[in-house]
């Protein structure tokens, strides 16, 4: 298998002025949420469920992606699809291990390291690009 996970950068509204993070399980830093790839399954489906297990976020998973460079956990990349979330669960799988944070653009690239913030960034530009197309 791939050296890589995957995820998702849940966008909160139409605007995409606001998304929603995670922590670690350690609680130690902020991010997106985000697994491990899985034989048998795509990609789409596997970020779509971690959205769900570690955010309880149910929502629609673009069909494109990006792939980045990361400087921690258990891969040296990840594969981040945008997620236009619908709804936004009370209880969720696990949601006694993490927080969840549902902030504005700003607040979310201050709270993650540098390498998730060029990850949010440059998914926003990739987001307002295919928009304009």
């Amino acid at each position: 298998m791939g050296d890589y996970q995957v995820g998702v950068l849940p966008v909160m509204d139409e605007n995409e002025t606001k998304v929603a993070l995670v922590t670690t399980r350690s609680g130690s830093r902020w991010t997106f949420p985000k697994g491990r790839i899985e034989e048998g399954r795509c990609d789409r489906e596997v970020a779509e469920e971690e959205a769900y297990e570690e955010a309880g976020l149910v929502g629609e998973v673009c069909p494109w992606y990006q792939e980045f460079e990361i400087s921690f956990g258990n891969a040296s990349r990840i594969r981040l699809y945008q997620m236009s979330v619908h709804k936004v669960l009370k209880y969720w799988p696990e949601g006694e291990e993490r927080k969840r944070a549902i902030v504005s653009i700003q607040e979310a690239a201050e709270l993650l390291g540098e390498d998730l913030q060029a990850c949010l960034n440059r998914m926003r530009e990739l987001s307002a690009s295919t928009k304009r197309a």
